[in-house]
């Protein structure tokens, strides 16, 4: 009898003494696979990309900022609190942020044959683009070359652009003249692409001038087969504006 409780006892102590040992080896391999999780851990905080960790001559650890170049320790939590907390108040990274905010190397598309590229190269503010979308803006909008040196105007440029500077009417009048060229030359490029053109012809007389005008219009269908519409002439036709004088005119415009 004392003999079969010996053998239970020692059987039980055995079972316990087993899951003793199984408790410390899990515990051990679970340690081991956090250290080595903590080895391999990647950055994942967005701030990472305005430090980097650099080597001191003490053989030391610091995290750098790459804007101000100042050094910031590394503590042992890995926290990166303190990291956001010196982006708050470095004045090269708010340089660099608002440039980023404002620069678009890409142009946009307007879904037209116009593109539009911001005033931005290499984060300076490029004048001579601003002179050329005002220019494609008069000719869009018919407005008149003094516009550029109303005061209002320029003020509300300003406002937004401080870099704006102020453009006579004869400078943006030189600059309407250049797109009129360029446009001038993509459009024949265009029309040597067509194959068939219908032209059509709308003539009337300014009230404010008491100057007769006709406009040449040409339709035709790309290779898209899109129908598509360009003013080939805007000329000044002088009464009594016949059949003979208009075909004159027409053809005129052809030859250029």
């Amino acid at each position: 009898m004392n003999e079969a409780l010996d053998g239970t006892n020692a059987d039980t102590n055995k079972v316990v003494t087993t899951d003793s040992n199984d408790k410390e080896g899990d515990g051990v391999e679970h340690d081991e696979v956090e250290e080595g999780n903590e080895k391999k851990r990647q950055k994942t905080s967005s701030v990472w990309l305005e430090f980097k960790e650099v080597s001191l001559s003490d053989g030391s650890k610091k995290v750098e900022c790459v804007h101000c170049k100042r050094k910031l320790v590394i503590t042992t939590s890995k926290s990166t609190t303190h990291f956001k907390r010196h982006l708050s108040t470095c004045v090269q990274w708010k340089i660099y942020h608002n440039q980023q905010q404002r620069i678009n190397f890409q142009p946009v598309n307007t879904g037209g044959d116009v593109q539009i590229l911001h005033a931005f190269t290499d984060g300076k503010f490029d004048m001579e683009k601003m002179r050329k979308a005002a220019a494609h803006w008069i000719l869009m909008h018919e407005h008149p070359f003094s516009i550029m040196e109303e005061e209002g105007f320029n003020m509300m440029q300003k406002c937004g652009m401080p870099e704006w500077e102020k453009t006579s009417h004869d400078t943006i009048k030189k600059y309407c003249m250049q797109v009129y060229e360029t446009e001038k030359k993509k459009l024949k490029v265009l029309l040597k692409t067509v194959s068939k053109i219908s032209l059509t012809t709308d003539l009337w007389k300014s009230s404010n001038q008491k100057i007769e005008y006709m406009v040449l219009t040409a339709h035709f269908i790309d290779c898209n087969w899109r129908l598509q519409k360009r003013v080939i002439n805007f000329v000044h036709i002088p009464p009594p504006r016949r059949g003979v004088e208009i075909a004159d005119c027409i053809f005129k415009c052809l030859k250029e």
